[in-house]
């Protein structure tokens, strides 16, 4: 509850300030505060809201890394076809821009949503070792 009450104090002055870039910022880490306490739905909102206003900054390691946390919140909440759009969104921009540790969490994003769609086979094969590879290579 601490470090949620502490972004909302930081949410509020980022938009009193107009700083778009640390209202998406905000909006991300609450959501990931969300999920982390089982709100699933609230992470998603909160996630989302973040999308766009990212999207107008321009800073695409964060549009980045927002894809893939709304992705994984979506397929977590068995939204598995939208949210495995928004794994593989991230996934490209990852790979465009470059941190391997991104690449790896977009791939492992993809195998949970291969396994929630019932293709565990999938989840365990070329995404994965691409995991590994990306985690061990950098």
């Amino acid at each position: 509850e601490q470090a949620r009450a502490y972004y909302e104090q930081g949410l509020a002055l980022y938009r009193q300030i107009g700083d778009t870039l640390g209202v998406a910022v905000l909006l991300n880490a609450l959501g990931s505060v969300a999920a982390a306490q089982g709100d699933d739905a609230k992470a998603q909102e909160l996630f989302a809201q973040s999308i766009p206003l990212v999207r107008t900054t321009g800073d695409r390691y964060d549009l980045a890394n927002v894809q893939v946390e709304v992705g994984l919140t979506m397929v977590r909440q068995g939204d598995v076809a939208r949210g495995q759009n928004l794994l593989l969104q991230g996934l490209h921009l990852w790979r465009d821009i470059g941190p391997r540790t991104g690449i790896a969490l977009a791939l492992s994003g993809l195998a949970e949503a291969a396994t929630a769609a019932g293709q565990s086979e999938r989840a365990g094969g070329p995404p994965l070792r691409g995991c590994q590879v990306a985690l061990f290579t950098e």
